[in-house]
């Protein structure tokens, strides 16, 4: 759901429609809608084309939670 919200975000800070956003990463509107919905998978590299077309930067993290001692 973050990354919905953030691409929501840019999109509309870079007043850009779904069907544009779409247009520039060579894909659909309904794909854009679905992954703006944060209810659907989508691949890291649809993900660094939707970041780069919203001149953004795609950031990807695994952060531990706790720390177990041994």
């Amino acid at each position: 759901e973050q990354i919905a919200r953030s691409v929501i975000m840019l999109r509309a800070e870079l007043d850009l429609s779904q069907q544009q956003l779409a247009d520039r990463i060579g894909t659909s509107h309904s794909a854009i809608s679905r992954l703006e919905s944060g209810r659907h998978k989508t691949s890291v590299t649809t993900l660094q084309r939707v970041a780069a077309a919203l001149e953004a930067r795609l950031v990807v993290s695994i952060e531990p939670t706790s720390r177990i001692s041994a």
